[in-house]
């Protein structure tokens, strides 16, 4: 079955408190206390010295190095950001991976548009990908974003972005951590992003609870599951406050939402769920057939859910 075979992550070692970021962000006392205190917010990850694709690059070598994953067992690579200004115009970003295994001419498409929701946008691509395809080779999966501007960092009323690289690898053959399903939805209601007028941008805030919730359902339905059988969700890193209220809409205990890597690092964009994924499995959160599911959120009322049985 198609599913998560291996996964490798980058959080730069520099974690910053927010009282030190708060006058680079330009938020006042009140606003650093909201995110301490009401968001669960603490410290964010910023990378000094590599580049974006030099983060993703590190990443993807780790974990074709130590999965043991020959270059002949991939067949396409994906990847995803948020930040539109990923590299310069005509740039590729994967010109070493390809030399150093041999790549040139496997295709590499990136796949954005929709934000923080973007993870799940790859995933759903990958896993239809692969289920038209019979040749035994799979999916190098590439996410990473890192802030250009210190102070487009902070979201108003929101999350502070992190930055932070990961490396997926999605096998046909997987031992584990099956896809049994994934929706991405898009109410293109917010349009320009933060750009969005105050009204527009209230109008998302309000809503995105909501959007989730449609989600997270439509993906279950899809899977003939409940609620009640996902053991663990993994969501964006955007607050504490977001993610209560989502529970609460579910009928679900909080604990169901597990993101231990928001204190300290912020919302690493696409990057979270998996974070957030890496520290269950390392903590041995999982046992052997249960469900998990991650759960997205981007600007412009973008979502995504997908679901893994582990």
């Amino acid at each position: 079955m198609i599913g998560l075979q291996a996964l490798q992550t980058y959080v730069p070692a520099q974690l910053v408190p927010l009282t030190e970021l708060s006058n680079l962000l330009k938020i006042t006392e009140v606003q650093v206390n909201q995110l301490r205190d009401e968001f669960r917010l603490d410290r964010i990850a910023v990378e000094p010295d590599l580049l974006v694709h030099e983060m993703m690059h590190q990443t993807a070598v780790q974990l074709i190095e130590q999965n043991g994953i020959s270059p002949k067992d991939i067949g396409l690579i994906l990847f995803t950001h948020s930040i539109p200004q990923f590299t310069p115009f005509l740039f590729d970003p994967f010109a070493r991976l390809r030399k150093k295994y041999g790549l040139d001419n496997l295709q590499a498409y990136s796949i954005g548009q929709l934000n923080c929701a973007s993870l799940d946008m790859l995933f759903l691509m990958a896993w239809q990908y692969l289920r038209q395809r019979n040749d035994g080779r799979g999916v190098l999966l590439l996410f990473g974003d890192k802030m250009f501007f210190q102070t487009f960092r902070y979201l108003k009323d929101s999350t502070v972005m992190g930055d932070a690289a990961a490396t997926a690898y999605l096998s046909p053959n997987a031992a584990g951590s099956w896809i049994l399903g994934s929706t991405v939805q898009v109410d293109a209601t917010i349009f320009e992003g933060v750009k969005a007028s105050p009204e527009d941008f209230m109008w998302f805030q309000r809503t995105l609870t909501l959007g989730l919730v449609k989600t997270i359902r439509t993906t279950l339905q899809k899977c003939n599951l409940n609620i009640s059988q996902i053991s663990l969700i993994f969501p964006s890193n955007i607050n504490e406050k977001t993610w209560l209220k989502v529970s609460g809409l579910l009928k679900i205990p909080p604990e169901t939402f597990y993101y231990p890597t928001m204190k300290y690092v912020g919302h690493a964009h696409n990057v979270d769920c998996l974070l957030n994924l890496e520290a269950a499995v390392d903590e041995k959160r999982l046992k052997k057939g249960d469900y998990f599911a991650t759960l997205t959120v981007g600007m412009g009322n973008t979502f995504g859910c997908t679901i893994f049985q582990y």
